[in-house]
């Protein structure tokens, strides 16, 4: 995005979203993209299906545990965040139904699901198993969307889940990388295993859906697992040690975290255990240099991926990201209020109300390029929808 000196007005990329973006007043959300490749059903090529059907929860619409929809979008829920890729300029996510208990048989597990909008070509996809390598087997059950992914130079990196595997026992979880290069907009591209860079192993064997971001100042993934850190810089790929952020949190995983690049900060927290009364409303920032961890002020409600109603606060759900123009971050959270978090104000008032959303919405993705956000909306049969939000 650009500022016009002569007219004050915002010079955008002339495609669908810049169009949509252009004349966004600042809070407001526009009205659904027109996408025509959103939500549409496409051929399974998984070579462990020959019958091209598709596995429960990722192709059809056969609501399977609460997922699906055309294309599989229902994957998209249980999460926070998509990425933007400033060189290619789209919007990317690794979303996946919930784990099967076999993590690699074919009868059993769930197909890894790549989601990109493709905002030259107004253009979305959803490809099956980028991680593939050309072995036997696709990978399967990786997990949801979470918040647990991040771009790092050419790279995406994503957690996947702890699981037990059939013959294998206990599967340690790790961080897959994926070269976005290797990417274009043809459904087939993820699946010819190019895009594969290989997986770090992440440094506990009980990490489930914690908050992963790339912190530039020190080249470093950062990875907020309940009330723990833990530091790797890219250079080596080595875990630093475990560091305590002196909080109880009990079991509240399902964590929210990003960087932002204005403030130079990670800031994480939250987090929640569907099924129980565990949640957590405490959060931190993390300078992107010097790693220095600062707690800042409680979130007013309880933000988690939970989809679910957790005893005690309720609804919990939530998706955030940084804000383009400023120095806030923007959760939205499925009370349908958006609240801004911001901890360069004094303590005390580093959280407030931005105002309300339309409507749930399932992920979010901060597009510098365009000054907004992009924001996605599942729904069983099809519905999906991408809209814009733009704040300051």
């Amino acid at each position: 995005m650009s500022i016009s000196p002569q007219f004050n007005v915002r010079v955008l990329p002339n495609t669908v979203i810049g169009q949509a973006a252009i004349n966004l007043a600042p809070y407001s959300w526009s009205a659904p993209l027109a996408v025509p490749s959103l939500g549409q059903n496409v051929t399974r090529l998984d070579p462990d299906n020959a019958s091209g059907t598709g596995f429960p929860d990722t192709a059809g619409d056969t609501v399977v545990n609460g997922y699906s929809g055309t294309n599989g979008t229902r994957a998209w829920i249980w999460g926070s965040q998509f990425h933007w890729d400033t060189v290619t300029q789209r919007a990317i996510g690794i979303n996946s139904p919930h784990p099967a208990v076999a993590l690699g048989d074919a009868e059993n597990g769930y197909l890894t699901l790549l989601s990109l909008y493709d905002a030259t070509s107004n253009a979305f996809v959803i490809m099956e198993s980028p991680f593939w390598n050309g072995g036997a087997s696709w990978p399967r059950s990786v997990a949801h969307l979470f918040d647990n992914q991040c771009i790092a130079g050419r790279v995406l990196y994503k957690a996947t889940h702890p699981v037990f595997r059939t013959g294998q026992g206990f599967v340690q979880p790790q961080i897959a990388k994926v070269n976005l290069d290797a990417l274009t907009t043809d459904m087939t591209s993820g699946r010819e295993g190019a895009a594969y860079l290989g997986a770090i192993t992440l440094p506990d064997n009980n990490i489930t859906a914690g908050a992963l971001a790339y912190l530039p100042g020190s080249d470093s993934l950062v990875h907020l697992h309940k009330s723990r850190v833990w530091f790797m810089p890219r250079a080596t790929e080595v875990w630093g040690p475990e560091i305590q952020l002196g909080f109880p949190v009990t079991n509240a995983f399902h964590n929210l975290g990003h960087y932002h690049p204005q403030a130079g900060k990670f800031r994480g927290g939250g987090g929640a255990y569907a099924g129980t009364d565990t949640f957590s409303s405490a959060w931190v920032s993390i300078d992107g240099t010097t790693q220095a961890i600062t707690r800042i002020d409680d979130s007013p409600v309880v933000m988690s991926m939970s989809e679910t109603d957790i005893t005690g606060p309720g609804e919990v759900k939530a998706c955030g990201c940084f804000d383009p123009n400023s120095t806030e971050s923007i959760i939205i959270h499925d009370n349908l209020n958006i609240y801004g978090l911001d901890d360069t104000r004094p303590v005390g008032s580093h959280w407030r109300v931005l105002g309300t959303a339309p409507l749930e919405i399932d992920w979010v993705c901060a597009m510098p390029t365009y000054g907004c956000m992009l924001a996605g909306v599942s729904a069983t049969g099809g519905g999906a929808t991408l809209r814009l939000y733009r704040g300051a």
